[in-house]
């Protein structure tokens, strides 16, 4: 119950990363500029203006590494949202991340690079780029 606790959760891949926090939106705002001055005068590193967004992951959600992120709504209209678990408590059914992720460029991109290839509307794996099955 402590105020100043903060929910946050950090991913990372390369130079890219996400930060998921349960905060108000000028709680959000904050965190950017401090992100932005510590990356600056630390690290030397500066943030993409266009990249470097802050959203909410209902009503927007985000893309990462090409692949959308997003939550969707408990359904009030469902029912309560409590269910009982196999132990028999009661608990707050609450919903899941849920990730797009583009197939189609995937897949295309895999061919592209000789990873799979594609035979009569099959997909077919390659044991390495450039291979001859």
């Amino acid at each position: 119950m402590d105020p100043g606790f903060k929910r946050l959760r950090y991913v990372r891949y390369a130079d890219d990363f996400v930060i998921g926090l349960a905060s108000t939106y000028s709680e959000a705002v904050e965190l950017k500029e401090r992100l932005t001055t510590f990356l600056k005068e630390k690290l030397e590193l500066t943030l993409s203006a266009e990249k470097t967004l802050i959203s909410h992951i209902e009503k927007d959600g985000f893309t990462f590494l090409g692949a959308r992120v997003y939550r969707k709504k408990v359904d009030s209209r469902a029912g309560k949202p409590v269910k009982v678990n196999s132990l028999g408590r009661r608990v707050r059914i609450t919903s899941e991340l849920q990730v797009g992720a583009p197939i189609k460029r995937i897949l295309s991109r895999l061919e592209e690079n000789g990873f799979v290839r594609v035979k009569n509307h099959k997909i077919i794996a390659c044991s390495y780029p450039g291979a001859i099955a």
